[in-house]
Formats: structure tokens, sequence, C-alpha cells
């Protein structure tokens, strides 16, 4: 039996932590330039392909750098140098 309870509040403080850090940057909000675009291509352990991620990179206003993965088709129409908010409440910046 402790080992089910031990299950059980390993799996809780993985679900806490996650949520956290979501939830912080959830919350986040700040403007800057895009700076980078980059694809991944996943793979699986038998090295057959598993999906696309496709990133932006952005340089806030406090010169920050941050991270932003987005789906195929913002990331087709983003372009170097195009001016980005990350709002308050969003998981993702959208062009100004």
């Amino acid at each position: 039996m402790p080992d089910t309870y031990n299950s059980i509040l390993g799996f809780l403080i993985v679900v806490a932590v996650l949520s956290f850090f979501a939830l912080r940057k959830r919350n986040e909000s700040w403007k800057g330039k895009l700076i980078d675009k980059k694809h991944r291509e996943l793979v699986d352990d038998d090295g057959d392909h598993s999906g696309d991620r496709w990133i932006l990179k952005f340089e806030t206003e406090n010169r920050k750098k941050k991270k932003a993965s987005v789906k195929k088709q913002a990331f087709d129409e983003a372009n170097i140098g195009d001016t980005y908010e990350k709002k308050k409440g969003q998981f993702t910046p959208t062009k100004i």
C-alpha cells in the first residue's frame, strides 16, 4: 500500500510542477522582434518521422530571448524582423 501512495504523491508533484511552469508562461506578457525560425523534425526510437515542431525565437524590448512553438501556418507567415506581442493569458505571441 505505501508504494501506491508514493506513486500517487509522485504523480501529483509532477503535475503540480508542470502546471506551475505552464501558468507562469501563460501569465507573462512582452513585445519583441522575431530573430530566428527553426523547424525540427521529430524522430521516434526506430528512426521514423513522428512529427514536426516549428519554433520562433524573439528578442524582447528588454533584450531577453524568448521561444514559442507555433503551428506551421504561423511559422510560414513569420518573417525575421516582424514584431510580435505575447499578451497575458495567451500561450503564443501574435504578429502586430
